[in-house]
């Protein structure tokens, strides 16, 4: 295992070299400049890491895996009020996500890269009671160093693709030894069991807790009113459809086929990074909108022919706005992407439409689609009809979200069955 762990670093060393200038542009237009992007490189403040010696210690990458982290921490501290947390995370979105949602007790750092190096520079100072890694999020030089050093790792919301299945069994040879070293792993479903045991972790070590998806959002409130008041000069009364955290390419082809309902709505679209404005403002404006952008909002010119589309180009708001949403369109999910979480929109009571390619969240999404909770359809070209019926029948759309709603309701716990397992 050395010469593994001796090739990944030396090509991890070299790969991050290589790609530092595109990542820090990345880390600039996401706002990540000024925000400690030097923790990355082992660079911390020593005397704010003291206050959280022995703190457990959570490694989320981006904005969801931080939700489900603050998730889980709150519910720690309600079991224990002096339960500390350090945050490790990895973007700039995810960065000030944990800083506009932060919690007592609990400090946000920058993740150091998987190299030794940089690890013996902030471990030795916080000496974590534990080390929980959030969403799979699988470092080998890491848990090398927790396992030499007695730190127990837990996996939480751990769940493996079928397609990293498959590599993972490549080279199960290097993998097994690695994952063998977890102290505990929880997942959702048989299926998810399976696979980790097959991978070399003990079932005893192996906890079947549910999805932290699940217990993602809190029970729909108040639809914001300012947002509700941004609204109405697109078209008062009329139903907003909100497209979901959209990836290149996709708003073009979503509102080119919504462009066939022939029946007015709203049209609000939230891609999944912010930073890319200025081209999805371009391709809104090639399908014939006009575009507003939520950074820099006006009310709509009412002498316009064209429609007015509203650009949602600020993070850690779509939780609000699928709060005012009355149809929800995932994004990342009609160009073989793999899919975004769409379970918020529906236990928020959303009528919810995913595409063909929703592989990342199977086999959760494949039951709510079985109980007519959400509806998934192959094609955008059928897009347009789904959302004509749906506009002319809105007490089936009232349905289809009701159904979907109470579904995900019977599945909630997760978190509080999580925090068992981190705090045993």
């Amino acid at each position: 295992m050395f010469v593994f762990r001796f090739i990944y670093s030396i090509l991890l060393f070299f790969v991050s070299m290589i790609l530092a200038p595109a990542w820090i542009w990345k880390m600039h237009k996401r706002g990540g400049w000024g925000t400690g992007l030097v923790e990355r490189l082992g660079i911390y403040d020593d005397k704010g890491l003291n206050a959280y010696e022995g703190a457990d210690y959570y490694h989320a990458v981006s904005v969801g895996e931080t939700i489900m982290a603050l998730k889980v921490i709150k519910e720690c501290q309600l079991a224990n009020p002096h339960y500390l947390a350090v945050i490790a995370v990895t973007t700039a979105t995810g960065h000030q996500v944990a800083h506009a949602k932060s919690i007592i007790n609990t400090h946000i750092i920058y993740a150091p890269l998987d190299l030794p190096p940089l690890l013996k520079k902030l471990f030795p100072i916080l000496k974590p009671r534990k080390i929980i890694l959030v969403d799979s999020e699988i470092w080998p030089n890491l848990l090398h160093y927790a396992d030499k050093h007695h730190i127990p790792v837990s996996v939480i919301n751990g769940r493996i693709s079928a397609r990293s299945f498959e590599r993972f069994l490549t080279f199960k040879k290097l993998v097994a030894p690695i994952l063998k070293t977890l102290h505990s792993v929880c997942v959702d479903g048989e299926n998810q069991v399976n696979r980790w045991h097959t991978l070399g972790v003990p079932d005893e070590r192996i906890h079947d807790v549910g999805s932290l998806k699940f217990d993602f959002c809190d029970k729909p409130q108040k639809p914001n009113g300012e947002l509700q008041k941004l609204l109405e000069p697109f078209g008062k009364g009329l139903p907003s459809i909100l497209l979901s955290s959209t990836h290149p390419e996709e708003e073009a082809l979503l509102v080119n086929a919504l462009k066939q309902v022939e029946l007015p709505f709203r049209l609000i679209v939230a891609p999944r990074h912010a930073e890319r404005r200025d081209e999805v403002t371009r391709d809104l404006i090639s399908c014939g909108y006009n575009v507003i952008k939520r950074t820099k909002y006006k009310e709509p010119d009412g002498k316009s022919l064209n429609p007015h589309a509203l650009l949602i180009d600020t993070t850690g708001e779509l939780s609000q706005w699928l709060q005012v949403a009355d149809i929800v369109i995932m994004g990342k999910c009609w160009l073989k992407k793999g899919g975004q979480n769409p379970f918020e929109s529906v236990i928020l009571g959303k009528t919810t439409i995913c595409g063909p390619y929703m592989d990342n969240f199977q086999p959760l999404l494949g039951q709510l689609v079985t109980k007519n909770g959400v509806i998934q359809i192959s094609t955008p070209d059928h897009l347009a009809q789904v959302i004509k019926n749906l506009l002319n029948n809105p007490s089936e759309a009232q349905r289809i979200a009701k159904k979907g709603q109470l579904y995900l309701e019977g599945k909630k716990g997760a978190v509080a069955r999580t925090t068992r397992v981190i705090l045993n």
